[in-house]
């Protein structure tokens, strides 16, 4: 039997931990804004709230004042735009970011014979992630 997926009620917001990438789910943004910034993960105590600040705060200061930034944000080029805001926190503003644990690697000996992607998509049909299935042969 198929799974149900659980609906999203039209006020809920979701906050993803940077260092884990457990999603965080609140009622309301307003719910949100009466939290302490310093409130942990409870996956990986990691201060999650207080970096997104800090984030979106670093965002703020580079669309104003930096225009490679923008630049890079004008032309849909988010992942390089990512990598100059992480680079940008790290050098100019002290800010540490997380580090992501690198995925564990498997010993393979054999011939690639196909991938099949797989693209999920949220509610506003945003690209979130790129997944895959490989099929291998010895």
């Amino acid at each position: 039997m198929a799974k149900k997926r659980r609906h999203r009620k039209s006020e809920e917001t979701a906050i993803r931990c940077e260092k884990c990438g457990k999603w965080h789910r609140f009622d309301s943004l307003e719910a949100i804004g009466n939290l302490s910034l310093t409130i942990k993960c409870d996956k990986c105590g990691f201060k999650y709230l207080e970096y997104s600040q800090q984030k979106i705060e670093v965002i703020g200061k580079l669309l104003d004042k930096d225009a490679h930034y923008k630049d890079l944000v004008s032309a849909a080029k988010f992942e390089e735009a990512n990598q100059y805001l992480i680079s940008y926190m790290k050098k100019q503003m002290g800010i540490t970011v997380p580090s992501k644990k690198s995925a564990e690697k498997i010993p393979f000996q054999g011939k690639l014979i196909s991938i099949q992607p797989r693209i999920r998509l949220g509610r506003s049909y945003d690209q979130v992630a790129h997944t895959g299935l490989i099929a291998c042969r010895k």
